[in-house]
């Protein structure tokens, strides 16, 4: 194992050093930080679980659909604050806070807002981060797209020893072999699995079978915007049968077509009442959620919500954008 220590001196440089090991994303202070901060960020490779350590303080990250579409990463953060406090939005969800002795989990295909923030008395921020590839990720924890962006406790158990094991294989990086750091790295990771699953209520009462229906809406989320989107693409990313979807659907008394278009509208119209996203007009909107002309979706959008997109917006008290 090996370790690459970085340090940057502005938040444009920050920028390139997380587009280098994360993801490309738009860096900045945030109000109350220093434009002349450093930004510390050192990185050790535990097999393919790289794990990182942050340190600065008053620095946001923000990664928006532009950024996904552009340059798709297939990579989960799981963010542990030693101290202070990191803001976590994921999607277009509430905001919430995680503190020292939490952890949050975010995926880098979905819109996301991070901000580091310092502690009341000395403003620092020290964060550890386990980056872990999409694949592995689902192999472990198949319904993580639904828990995406939300804290969870790190303060004791399965998860406080597996935080306190990526620690350790982060300390201990120059000093490890790979295949053993691999497998702690994989141990880590099922006892993060088994916590979340605890702390969610998403154990053995949540069936196979909508672990699975979560898996397909996940998979039409991050490719919403992929005009002719078909049955065969989502059971082949998904690893399961054109068949069994078709069975999942018959459960919801819906055809797949049916649920793919509803999955479009609901998406388009989360959109459209959002200030984030005051900016795009509608017409943008329709294309990002895959549809071919502006008129098939306002027609369709009318069926699903009774009133117009231009109503919607004019309802939520956002800019007319046409």
């Amino acid at each position: 194992m090996q370790k690459v220590e970085c340090e940057a001196h502005s938040v444009e440089e920050f920028g390139r050093i997380f587009a280098r090991d994360y993801y490309r994303a738009e860096s900045y202070v945030v109000e109350g930080g220093r434009h002349d901060a450093r930004f510390q960020l050192v990185t050790a490779q535990a097999g393919i679980v790289p794990v990182c350590h942050f340190s600065g303080y008053g620095l946001g990250v923000r990664r928006s659909w532009k950024h996904i579409r552009q340059w798709p990463s297939k990579l989960y953060v799981i963010w542990f604050p030693l101290e202070g406090s990191i803001s976590v939005t994921q999607d277009l969800a509430s905001e919430l806070v995680a503190g020292t002795g939490d952890m949050v989990v975010t995926c880098g295909d979905r819109p996301f807002h991070i901000r580091a923030m310092g502690d009341e008395a000395e403003n620092r921020c020290s964060q550890l981060h386990v980056l872990v590839p999409s694949h592995l990720m689902h192999s472990h924890l198949p319904e993580i797209d639904q828990l995406c962006g939300k804290v969870f406790h790190a303060r004791s158990g399965g998860a406080k020893v597996a935080r306190e094991l990526f620690a350790a294989l982060f300390r201990e990086a120059t000093e490890m072999d790979d295949r053993s750091a691999e497998r702690l790295g994989i141990a880590g990771l099922e006892a993060i699995a088994q916590v979340v699953r605890n702390q969610s209520g998403t154990g053995p009462g949540h069936s196979e079978k909508d672990v699975r229906l979560d898996r397909i809406l996940s998979f039409i989320r991050k490719n919403i915007s992929t005009q002719g989107l078909a049955v065969d693409d989502v059971a082949k990313g998904c690893n399961v049968s054109r068949r069994y979807i078709h069975y999942l659907m018959k459960d919801h008394n819906c055809t797949f077509s049916q649920f793919l278009w509803d999955c479009r509208l609901e998406q388009a119209h989360e959109w459209l009442i959002s200030a984030e996203f005051a900016h795009i007009n509608i017409v943008d909107i329709a294309y990002m959620v895959g549809f071919r002309s502006a008129s098939h979706f306002s027609q369709a959008y009318r069926g699903k919500f009774a009133c117009s997109p231009k109503q919607a917006r004019k309802q939520a008290c956002l800019p007319d954008r046409i």
